[in-house]
């Protein structure tokens, strides 16, 4: 299974950056990369009650960062992509190495990678802009950050603010994440 997710992401981050680069023109930065990952992923737990990519994300300053890359920044370098420093400069850029393959995905997927493509690599959307809104569309985030503390690991129960109040119905996706987060042992 972790093969499996482990193909997942790395195809996505190929995408993110050979997209990133063609409508940008310019290299993904990691800091962006974590924020097409985390919009990705918390839109599709608000929407069906799943991560797409069930990332382990710290409530950092700059908003949601997946600790399974964040620890690997610089250094990280496989057939997919590479991340690599900028020399003189404490930026990383995220460098495409290998087409991506969709068929790790559902159409579902592909339409919300596709749709956070257009958003954020749009000319007009700087990395600082990106952060902004991981701020305030990420709900998981604002709980963790402001609540619980910064650089606190955030659960993704904390994304649905009706959740845990049994008087409440729940939606079909906070129905399906209470199932989803007790087989597969996820907050």
């Amino acid at each position: 299974m972790k093969r499996y997710r482990d193909e997942r992401l790395n195809n996505a981050i190929a995408y993110f950056s050979r997209e990133y680069k063609k409508k940008a023109r310019k290299p993904l930065s990691q800091t962006t990369l974590y924020k097409f990952l985390a919009f990705v992923d918390f839109q599709s737990l608000e929407e069906t009650g799943e991560p797409v990519f069930e990332l382990n994300y710290k409530a950092m300053e700059r908003g949601p960062v997946p600790m399974e890359l964040y620890g690997e920044r610089g250094i990280l370098d496989n057939d997919y992509f590479k991340f690599q420093r900028i020399p003189n400069s404490n930026q990383v850029i995220v460098v495409p190495k290998k087409k991506p393959n969709f068929d790790y995905f559902s159409q579902y997927e592909v339409d919300l990678m596709n749709k956070w493509k257009y958003i954020l690599a749009s000319p007009q959307v700087s990395t600082h802009h990106a952060s902004e809104g991981s701020h305030e569309q990420i709900r998981a985030w604002r709980e963790t950050f402001h609540k619980i503390g910064k650089n606190e690991m955030i659960k993704y129960i904390h994304h649905f603010e009706n959740i845990q109040d049994n008087k409440k119905e729940k939606t079909p996706a906070e129905e399906h994440f209470l199932i989803y987060s007790a087989i597969h042992n996820v907050q």
